[in-house]
């Protein structure tokens, strides 16, 4: 390995370093910075749940297991994925602006050239997959899911650029330089919501058979974890586009 790579990869794991360091305290402090961010998903998540308590879905797994797809349950579980979207996004154009400047609502400061291409890459052709779902050997099927999910994972770079306010980056930059910072925004995206994740799935077992009070307690702290699942993972896509952003240590 030559002087220059070893000081190229030196510099990747250090940016690596400092996001990982950055990525619970900056993800948890948007509930005080921005409350409005984790409430889009907080607020739709709690409702949701008093649909469930109502239902007598935490009496037992059973009545959990036959509730699950009830109109009223998932009339509340649709405007919950919309505000985890959404404060994902709003988390990742807080965290951005907070280094760049900026008014993170600001949509004038998005970049649509590069979000739209980054949607039609990453969203539309990476769905291509499901054309022929089931038409394929599995194996075949297994194999081209892949590699057309690899080739446009880099679309997901472009959707960043472009929510970020940042010019088109060349192909060089998307299916070159890109790898590693796709890489870290992987990482830190297990580190951010696999843990917070697991306690909510855990949650929704610990709930069962609990009173009232006990019960209720759990759906407040259930619906603000969700958000902090929303904020973690919107500053983590932020902090590792950040180095791809800054020209990273690939860039000659």
């Amino acid at each position: 390995m030559t002087s220059q790579r070893r000081q190229k990869v030196a510099l990747f794991l250090a940016e690596a370093w400092r996001a990982l360091l950055q990525l619970y305290p900056r993800g948890i402090r948007l509930f005080w910075v921005a409350p409005l961010i984790p409430a889009l998903v907080v607020v739709p998540e709690f409702l949701q749940h008093a649909a469930e308590v109502k239902l007598g879905m935490f009496e037992s797994k059973e009545a959990f297991k036959a509730h699950q797809m009830d109109p009223l349950r998932w009339t509340f579980a649709y405007a919950k994925i919309a505000g985890l979207w959404l404060a994902i996004l709003a988390a990742a154009r807080v965290t951005a602006s907070e280094e760049r400047g900026g008014r993170w609502w600001d949509v004038r400061e998005i970049s649509w050239k590069p979000l739209l291409f980054g949607l039609i890459l990453f969203g539309g052709l990476g769905s291509l997959p499901a054309l022929w779902d089931g038409q394929l050997p599995r194996e075949v099927d297994l194999g081209l899911q892949i590699v057309v999910g690899i080739a446009t994972l880099p679309g997901l770079l472009l959707i960043l650029a472009g929510l970020f306010g940042d010019p088109m980056p060349s192909p060089r930059d998307l299916f070159v330089r890109g790898w590693p910072w796709l890489l870290l925004i992987a990482v830190l995206a297990v580190v951010g919501f696999g843990p917070a994740a697991w306690v909510h799935q855990q949650n929704h077992l610990w709930a069962m058979g609990m009173a009232p009070a006990p019960l209720w307690a759990m759906m407040v702290w259930d619906s603000l974890l969700v958000g902090l699942i929303a904020c973690l993972a919107g500053t983590g896509v932020a902090l590792g586009y950040r180095g791809f952003a800054r020209g990273g240590p690939a860039r000659r």
